[in-house]
């Protein structure tokens, strides 16, 4: 019972950023966590994925306020 009805995630933690990592296979499993910038600006955030367009903002998914959502190109 993963999470027992609560949301779950993975925080794949490497040494240096890179597009591939020991465990990647469970990134299929679960919406993991990544930190990119917004929006081309210089500010950075935590994001929860299930894919490329599919995202939202970590803090906002933990509180249960928004679901991860497709997105557009």
């Amino acid at each position: 019972m993963d999470g027992a009805n609560r949301k779950i995630g993975v925080a794949p933690v490497v040494k240096t950023a890179r597009n591939t990592f020991d465990g990647e296979q469970y990134l299929g499993l679960y919406p993991y966590l990544d930190r990119a910038k917004i929006s081309e600006g210089t500010t950075w955030a935590l994001w929860i994925n299930r894919g490329e367009r599919e995202y939202t903002e970590y803090p906002e998914w933990v509180r249960g306020r928004k679901e991860i959502a497709k997105h557009s190109v």
